[in-house]
């Protein structure tokens, strides 16, 4: 006899072989084209996934006696989106859809359909719809109910579930039934809730599947001298994804179980928020997990790091929207108004400090550059550079705006005093950098990268490079093709653990420079170098003595083009795609001595002092991207209606408004302090660079989730700024091995 067990178990199986045999091999294809999408969707009806045709009673929130299988449906689209959370998404919305259906009394449902929530920009699977439901409120005969109507819209980019083809509302719907009253109530609680338990089981998919890649990369990884999965930090960070993944499942154990037919919605939705906060954190510690190969799109985690994100922004909204709806509201608006009054665009106001008026100048100059140059052109520099080819346009407009000489001093034919460095720190380049991720990350590391990779030589003191490389530099950016430099230490064995004083000890180098009469030979690998696809001048540090490893770090100057040197893979990057990072392969590249800088085995010492000023610069990049995302909230929060006003005209909106500009202001007096200190303080720029870009994520989230799903929209242009955010928690060393560096630098030693 089948148990209840057994039915669940081989329902799961079927959707496991489903997903390995239909969704796995279509890849991008359903994310980029309904066709795969409609196909897919057809086979998964046949084989019982979903309920499409005369007679169904199989799949997602298929009726069977009267009410849909919530156990089985759970199942079904968790064990989906461990593999597709979009594909999974759009299971869903058909099987809502089905029981809109029944709910209205239509005929069977032998083509797909959509359905839209309450409150909802955007129309789910819209592409492949033959009908719509709208679960609506009062503008329907002053009554909740369901409501059908078309989709003329056209297709909508979005953040994340884009197998599921969202399309955006139509100003016009057409009533074709509704059901009003208590009936009608009734519906919209009944889909709410059903809605909910599947956003549970979806959040619950992606959870188990970002953990299980990160379980087997941290299994097969080495860094260092240790497979990754025995270090102590990528233990933590396993078992916090970990526990966020059983919490998740436990929820959807417990709607499953208390989702009453006639009950309310509300422990459901409430489910539905804890487990899409859960899952983002699930995500998110499990990309970590892998780096910067986690912020790529090839290994997949980056995509369920958008899917995850996606559900959020509704969520919020739909709960702002009700609590909106109350008749009496006692917040007091006097701080949120303060705060929100006092916000000034251009920053000055409420610097921690004054800047001298050179200082600002440049900061102007920066401000306008982005604004002529980066924010018209926001959706062009988001797009995938396959050749690894940023644009010239781009490039020779920063240089007439001296952005590429801003670090060079006069003497070298640059833009900057021979003493700024040592008078002011790192605040001149933290004030540009700020201002170009105000606008984008990518264009911020473009040009930031460019001077990361002048730094060792503008800290290493040695003037005979100075002339060798600095000079030739300034002469380029005056020039009609200026050229670009960059910093390469990191290789695929050796990467965040490189830059950390414990892990730097058993990093597993493998490029290594070997002396020859003149000069060195250079031979191995770097990865993720941003610019290195296109950089003149290349900043290689690397080992001469394999015993000694780090210690014996070099910094060399490659001039690409030079005999030996190539290209080789050319990263397809979650976000901040203006900026190119790829793969360099130095086979027997010839160095001459002349460009070894500051001497033989003086590298760590000098990439370390090079990072301590770098990273209190990614902190200014993370302020920029959090400025920006707060600045453009405010904008859309005045213009954008919810009800009869608009938002910003809500007390909630304003206190969260208010709240996000704190978060800014003090991140921006953390970062000052990181940049105005040298020699720079080591500890103070790790948390300068944690702090910031934890901030950036946050404000980020926050900012997309007043706006409910057009929240998820490139339109809007916040989801653009949560993808560039994230990898400001990877580069120059993940947050964790900056917090390893704080502990090692502030704490006694363990005993």
């Amino acid at each position: 006899m089948t148990t209840r067990e057994d039915e669940l178990h081989l329902a799961r199986r079927s959707a496991e072989r489903f997903a390995r045999d239909v969704i796995a091999p279509r890849g991008a294809q359903l994310g980029c084209d309904p066709s795969p999408c409609a196909e897919a969707l057809g086979e998964a009806a046949t084989v019982g996934l979903v309920a499409l045709g005369d007679g169904a009673e199989t799949g997602v929130f298929a009726w069977n006696d009267g009410a849909p299988d919530l156990a089985l449906s759970s199942a079904l689209l968790e064990t989906l989106a461990a593999t597709s959370g979009g594909f999974a998404f759009l299971v869903l919305v058909q099987g809502l859809a089905s029981c809109a259906a029944r709910q209205l009394d239509c005929e069977a449902l032998v083509t797909p359909a959509a359905v839209v929530m309450a409150g909802g920009a955007l129309c789910w699977g819209g592409s492949l719809a033959s009908r719509t439901f709208r679960i609506d409120d009062a503008r329907w005969g002053g009554a909740p109910g369901l409501c059908t109507g078309p989709v003329p819209c056209g297709p909508v980019e979005v953040l994340g579930l884009r197998e599921a083809h969202p399309h955006t509302l139509a100003d016009h719907w057409r009533a074709d039934r509704a059901l009003g009253g208590a009936a009608g109530a009734a519906a919209v609680e009944r889909l709410e809730g059903l809605a909910a338990l599947g956003g549970i089981a979806i959040a619950a998919g992606l959870a188990r599947g970002a953990l299980a890649e990160a379980t087997a990369y941290a299994g097969e990884r080495f860094q260092g001298g240790a497979m990754i999965a025995e270090l102590p930090v990528v233990r933590g960070m396993l078992e916090r994804a970990a526990t966020h993944q059983q919490a998740i499942a436990l929820l959807a154990e417990a709607v499953v179980a208390r989702l009453e037919p006639g009950g309310s919605a509300a422990p459901a939705r409430t489910a539905f928020t804890a487990a899409a906060d859960a899952c983002v954190e699930c995500v998110t510690a499990s990309l970590q997990v892998l780096g910067g190969y986690g912020y790529m799109a090839d290994f997949g985690l980056e995509r369920r790091f958008r899917d995850a994100h996606a559900p959020r922004p509704a969520i919020r909204r739909r709960a702002a929207e009700r609590r909106a709806g109350r008749s009496a509201m006692t917040l007091t608006q006097s701080a949120a108004d303060a705060f929100i009054a006092r916000f000034d665009r251009t920053r000055g106001a409420l610097d921690p400090m004054k800047v001298p008026a050179w200082m600002e100048s440049l900061r102007a100059t920066a401000e306008r550059f982005t604004s002529d140059h980066v924010v018209p052109r926001l959706a062009e520099l988001d797009r995938d550079l396959p050749d690894g080819r940023p644009d010239p346009a781009l490039i020779r407009a920063a240089a007439r705006a001296g952005i590429l000489t801003m670090t060079i001093p006069r003497l070298l034919g640059g833009d900057s005093g021979v003493t700024t460095f040592f008078r002011f720190g790192a605040r001149p380049f933290a004030l540009v950098i700020e201002e170009l991720a105000r606008g984008c990350a990518g264009v911020a590391t473009l040009l930031g990268a460019h001077h990361l990779g002048l730094l060792p030589v503008l800290l290493s003191g040695d003037l005979r490079q100075y002339a060798r490389v600095l000079r030739p530099i300034a002469g380029s950016a005056r020039g009609l093709d200026p050229g670009l430099a960059a910093f390469a230490i990191t290789e695929p064995g050796a990467g965040s653990d490189a830059e950390d004083t414990e892990g730097s000890r058993t990093a597993r180098l493998s490029c290594f420079a070997v002396h020859v009469s003149g000069g060195y030979r250079l031979n191995g690998r770097k990865c993720f170098i941003s610019n290195g696809s296109v950089a003149r001048w290349i900043t290689v540090f690397a080992a001469v003595e394999r015993a000694e490893g780090v210690a014996s770090w070099t910094c060399l100057v490659v001039r690409p083009p030079v005999s030996g040197f190539s290209v080789g893979r050319i990263e397809h990057k979650m976000g901040q795609r203006a900026s190119p990072a790829a793969e360099l392969v130095f086979d027997d590249v010839f160095v001459p001595e002349a460009d070894v800088v500051a001497g033989e085995k003086r590298g760590w010492k000098l990439n370390r002092m090079t990072l301590d000023v770098s990273r209190a610069g990614v902190g200014a990049m993370g302020l920029g991207v959090a400025r920006g995302a707060l600045e453009r909230a405010i904008e859309l929060a005045g213009r954008r209606d919810l009800g009869p006003r608009p938002l910003l005209a809500y007390p909630e909106v304003r206190f969260e408004l208010a709240d996000l500009i704190t978060k800014v202001e003090t991140v921006r007096s953390l970062v000052w302090r990181a940049c105005s200190t040298f020699p720079p303080d080591a500890a103070l720029s790790a948390t300068a660079k944690c702090v910031a870009a934890d901030v950036a994520v946050e404000v980020v989230t926050r900012a997309m989730a007043l706006f409910g799903d057009a929240g998820l929209t490139a339109e809007l242009g916040l989801e653009k700024r949560l993808r560039d955010a994230r990898l400001l928690q990877i580069f120059e060393g993940t947050n964790q091995v900056n917090r390893v560096l704080v502990a090692e630098t502030r704490l006694p030693p363990a005993r």
